[in-house]
């Protein structure tokens, strides 16, 4: 009896964290600044998804699909985003799902780098 109890609890516990898992909120991470490359995960299984990067007052455009597991890899053509310069980027996918990658910019206002 107390070996069935702790299959059914293992089984619970098994479950639990497989819809916590597929339920993570979605997140982007930069692979690349020039051309601007991201990665992204916890988008919905197949979600179409529009992104825009914000770079040096320029704004670009790309578009991608997640694939089964929701995720996905994007470059987006015409924007680079150096070191000194604020980068935001921003992914929507059409079922509402959303992440955002914000990176300020890494040198000092005298145009060098950081100490």
């Amino acid at each position: 009896m107390a070996r069935a109890r702790l299959v059914v609890c293992a089984a619970l516990a098994a479950a639990l964290l497989a819809a916590t898992d597929s339920a993570a909120a979605p997140t982007l991470r930069l692979l690349k600044a020039n051309p601007v490359s991201v990665r992204a995960t916890g988008f919905h299984s197949g979600e179409a998804v529009r992104i825009t990067v914000k770079a040096a007052h320029r704004t670009a455009y790309a578009s991608a699909r997640a694939d089964s597991h929701g995720r996905f890899t994007a470059t987006v053509r015409g924007i680079a985003a150096p070191a000194c310069v604020s980068l935001i980027v921003t992914a929507k996918g059409a079922d509402g799902s959303r992440a955002v990658f914000r990176r300020f910019p890494l040198c000092t206002t005298h145009g060098g780098p950081p100490p």
